[in-house]
């Protein structure tokens, strides 16, 4: 759930009604307060792209970034066998065939096993950053570039997250993120892209709001891309007001949050029953999770019980 959430997104969401324009297009002298491109363009600028498109969801959010990379029909995509759901099922959505590889000991996309993986159909990896976890993107990022493929970082559980300093979004081609009720920011629902390339975000705008050219004049000067089918992805402006508010928290959160796993981890690093898995950037891990390793299934439940019995959530 939300880490935090109260008075500013009470105020912010009561400004976009008092208002009385809800719809992400429009004008200043009807009400319209342009919450969600405000909120896309602090969060390019936050990640460190020159592009983020807001979306409806973390579901909506990597199939976005698909169609702006020109995935489709046929087309491999490399997934890690460690992740939500969402992530093969947005590669079938697009007509894309998940391949599945292995992780890792921290639990990211092995690039051993995606290098067997790879055939002249793969067109991306999408390395995962998982339960707050970050990928090791280093050998990940050589493959894609030894094989042209494209890197598409699932950041949904990894809002803010680093890697080597850069955030994560920032790395691949394109970046997805969440900010549904279980992720650091929240607004109930809804999901932000993030693309580099200028061709990519035109790309992203078509597909995701089939309609917006009759809504966002940015669309009328479009150089690069053709219009073609796209879908109805489209953030209204509550949600926008409410990320907004959100984002003010965040680096406090995430300064908080990466505070706590550091002193965790150097508590349980060597624990000779229970060590804490390795972390490929811990200073750029978002402190969500903190991964317990155990020497069987078995032992691993007897644990999830006893932490639960004195009132730590856990999972196994």
């Amino acid at each position: 759930m939300a880490y935090a959430m109260g008075t500013p997104e009470i105020h912010a969401v009561a400004r976009v009604i008092k208002g009385g324009f809800l719809f992400r297009y429009g004008r200043k002298a009807d009400g319209w307060r342009g919450e969600v491109e405000r909120f896309e363009t602090r969060w390019a600028k936050f990640i460190g792209v020159p592009y983020a498109v807001n979306v409806t969801s973390g579901t909506a959010a990597p199939m976005t970034a698909m169609a702006a990379l020109g995935i489709g029909r046929g087309d491999e995509v490399i997934v890690p066998g460690y992740t939500f759901m969402a992530t093969p099922l947005a590669v079938l959505a697009c007509g894309g065939i998940p391949v599945v590889a292995d992780v890792d000991a921290g639990l990211g996309l092995d690039a051993a096993d995606v290098a067997r993986k790879i055939t002249p159909r793969t067109k991306a990896i999408i390395p995962v950053h998982m339960i707050g976890l970050i990928a090791n993107l280093g050998p990940l990022l050589t493959l894609a570039r030894k094989h042209r493929l494209h890197v598409i970082e699932d950041c949904c559980q990894a809002t803010g997250g680093r890697w080597r300093g850069k955030r994560v979004g920032s790395w691949g081609a394109a970046g997805a993120f969440s900010h549904n009720h279980y992720k650091t920011i929240s607004a109930g629902e809804g999901g932000t892209v993030t693309v580099k390339a200028r061709a990519h975000f035109e790309r992203a705008m078509i597909y995701q709001d089939s309609g917006a050219y009759f809504f966002d004049p940015r669309m009328r000067h479009f150089k690069q891309e053709r219009y073609f089918s796209g879908v109805q992805f489209r953030m209204s402006e509550v949600l926008g007001a409410v990320l907004n508010a959100q984002m003010d928290r965040l680096p406090a959160m995430l300064a908080r949050m990466n505070a706590t796993k550091r002193r965790l981890y150097a508590a349980f690093r060597h624990h000779p029953v229970c060590p804490a898995a390795p972390v490929h950037d811990l200073a750029g891990d978002c402190g969500k999770t903190l991964i317990l390793r155990v020497d069987s299934p078995a032992r691993a439940l007897r644990l999830g019980d006893a932490l639960a019995a004195r009132g730590f959530w856990c999972g196994t």
